[in-house]
């Protein structure tokens, strides 16, 4: 099993390589177009992800400590 990524026709040009050497190739699945943006977010993303303005999101309130109940090895 081999899994690549990269533009469409450096996927075919492997795809040929691998044929033209011999290899049989049983599937080939694609999913398309995806993009990935890194760094610095649009607008629009920070508005689906709760942050309409850009600014920093409001810290969670911190979850209670829960109640650790006594180990039944430790010594009384």
């Amino acid at each position: 099993m081999l899994e690549m990524t990269g533009s469409s026709s450096k996927i075919e040009g492997l795809i040929q390589v691998l044929r033209e050497s011999g290899y049989t190739i049983i599937e080939v699945s694609r999913t398309g177009r995806m993009a990935m943006r890194r760094g610095h977010h649009t607008s629009r993303v920070l508005k689906a992800l709760g942050q309409p303005n850009g600014s920093p999101a409001a810290k969670p309130k911190p979850k209670p400590a829960a109640k650790t109940l006594p180990d039944e090895n430790e010594d009384k």
